[in-house]
């Protein structure tokens, strides 16, 4: 087996772990996105310190950044898959 092919069997064996990875990643950003929106502090009651704001954004962008991560190793996973 040449380097070359020997190259192309591994980057297919990533492939997979890659999908589900990415696959974890994305669910986990929207579920975290959801907690994020649910415990927004907002309405009469809700704590609007600058402690639960930056919290509340933290989480927000945590979870948006999943979701990019997840979405970019589906598509790096899937194109290792169709490499011929």
């Amino acid at each position: 087996m040449s380097t070359e092919e020997q190259q192309r069997v591994r980057g297919r064996g990533w492939a997979v772990t890659l999908l589900v990875v990415g696959a974890v990643l994305v669910v986990a950003g929207i579920a975290f996105h959801g907690v994020a929106a649910a415990h927004r502090p907002s309405g009469p009651g809700g704590s609007t310190t600058w402690e639960a704001l930056l919290d509340h954004a933290a989480l927000r962008w945590g979870a948006y950044g999943a979701v990019v991560g997840g979405v970019y190793l589906v598509v790096r996973g899937w194109n290792l898959r169709r490499r011929p």
